[in-house]
């Protein structure tokens, strides 16, 4: 190799060398000053050379005039201020000018006493992850107004933040509450439905959770809680291990509610019975018909299951 070839290998393993240690200590102050300065000497450099092509701006940014930041000017107005004839760059076309951030509401008065008053007050408090605050807010608005119009849901928020709060005794007997006071009321479906998540999956007892989820069976197959509810009934079995009575209650959501969400998931779980009762094969007819038939995360997790099983063959 010649020097001409020595020189330019030794200055590509400096560069190189330059590079790596700038990347390493890139968030030191003196790396940054660097960085700074190099910048400023190239934009120098472009400025010599655009004097010296004649005053022809070579390497300088499209002209455009320029725009506050706070301005809310849309993109064809911004566009409109270019000079005839000198098309904006990539980078320029694309310059996203920042909106103004949206106020965040004002706190509701707490000394506002009416009905309504109360409610915002409360529900700001629940909002704000203050829970014993909003249940004290909310049970003192259901002592004061009895008869407001929305003491269904306010009851039912009791129960919301009891919940939050882990207190499951206290929660259920809020939306028990909401059972026994406002029968009429649309809350009383998702109010027996947590009752029955409650024994489920806080307090892991399933046999108490399936007779609660049976209640919302019982209300009627109208209401938006019963595909779940069935669903959940299958779930408890099949977390005691009683795998044939999971299987049987997982068909019961897919021959009675072919329409629910819940519906993919139950053909992926009867394989999953099926798989922990030994029965591969019938495992692999559920997987694959989940792939078949589905798309997304459960189908991706069939085909993971498939992929096992035929591997262990």
């Amino acid at each position: 190799m010649d020097e001409k070839g020595k020189a330019g290998v030794f200055f590509l393993i400096l560069i190189v060398i330059v590079a790596a240690g700038i990347y390493q200590f890139r968030d030191r102050k003196w790396v940054r000053d660097f960085l700074v300065s190099s910048r400023a000497g190239i934009e120098a450099f472009k400025d010599t050379w655009n004097e010296r092509q004649g005053g022809e701006k070579v390497f300088a940014l499209r002209e455009v005039e320029a725009v506050p930041r706070e301005t809310s000017l849309s993109r064809e107005e911004v566009k409109s201020k270019i000079p005839e004839g000198k098309k904006p760059s990539l980078g320029e076309e694309k310059k996203v000018i920042p909106r103004e951030k949206k106020a965040a509401p004002p706190k509701p008065d707490p000394e506002d006493k009416t009905a309504e008053g109360i409610a915002k007050y409360a529900h700001f408090l629940y909002s704000e992850g203050e829970y014993v605050r909003a249940i004290k807010e909310y049970s003192q608005l259901l002592k004061d107004h009895p008869r407001f119009s929305g003491a269904a849901g306010v009851q039912y928020a009791i129960g919301e933040g009891y919940r939050a709060l882990r207190f499951f005794e206290d929660a259920i007997e809020a939306y028990q509450e909401v059972l026994k006071n406002y029968p009429a009321s649309s809350s009383i479906t998702k109010a027996q439905y947590n009752i029955g998540v409650i024994y489920h999956l806080d307090l892991e007892n399933y046999e108490e959770a399936r007779k609660e989820y049976e209640k919302v069976l019982l209300i009627g197959k109208n209401n938006p809680f019963v595909d779940d509810a069935q669903y959940m009934i299958a779930f408890t079995y099949q977390r005691e291990g009683n795998f044939a009575e999971a299987r049987r209650e997982y068909q019961k959501v897919i021959d009675e509610y072919p329409r629910s969400k819940r519906v993919p998931t139950a053909h992926y779980d009867i394989g999953s019975c099926y798989r922990k009762e030994g029965e591969s094969e019938k495992a692999l007819q559920a997987y694959k018909l989940v792939v078949r038939e589905y798309s997304g995360n459960i189908a991706d997790k069939a085909l993971q299951a498939i992929n096992e099983i035929e591997k262990n063959r």
